[in-house]
């Protein structure tokens, strides 16, 4: 009687959510193409130079900000490897140009993780961070929360999330200190 249980877990749990690549006007949003991971990394690097220009390594808590982000992403690219079933990528492009990135963990699916989210700056405050998030929902219909953690000293990001409907949390994943840190709630209303 408990793998009647079980199975039928595992099958809602998996129906949760269905991953389909989308085109909205001129850009692709795809879901976890590998071939594709090796364009990120610049990307990466980029968006988060950007975002955090006006401040120095010391105050980010890094002693070198462009070899601790080529860390970050090959960390994500081998949990990617390891760990598909929970952990996907959506990547976005305006033609073969990767624009954007957004890394999702489901491992406690309703509740979704925000891992990273990186848009280049030649393409912010285009809609396309407001784009992802629709595919996200669209995506993941089952969801009832998702969590994001962002620096305290990134007032921009904290800002786009709020219009997105995110508000601040206490609960942020492990590893992060709270001084360094701000969780970002959304709680799915519909």
């Amino acid at each position: 009687m408990k793998w009647i249980f079980y199975l039928s877990f595992i099958c809602s749990a998996l129906s949760a959510w269905s991953f389909e690549d989308e085109q909205v006007g001129t850009y692709s949003f795809q879901w976890d193409h590998k071939e594709d991971f090796h364009l990120i990394d610049d990307l990466f690097i980029q968006s988060f130079k950007y975002a955090y220009d006006s401040f120095t390594p010391g105050e980010l808590g890094l002693e070198n900000v462009e070899t601790f982000l080529q860390g970050v992403i090959a960390d994500e690219q081998e949990l990617w490897n390891n760990e598909r079933e929970s952990i996907h990528w959506l990547i976005i492009k305006k033609t073969e140009e990767v624009v954007g990135l957004l890394i999702l963990e489901l491992k406690e699916f309703p509740k979704v993780y925000v891992r990273q989210m990186a848009i280049s700056p030649n393409y912010m405050r285009l809609g396309i961070g407001k784009m992802a998030a629709n595919i996200v929902l669209k995506n993941l219909p089952g969801v009832e929360r998702i969590v994001a953690v962002t620096r305290v000293l990134n007032k921009t990001s904290q800002c786009f999330l709020e219009e997105l409907g995110f508000i601040p949390t206490e609960d942020i994943h492990d590893g992060f200190d709270s001084n360094k840190y701000v969780g970002m709630d959304y709680l799915k209303t519909n």
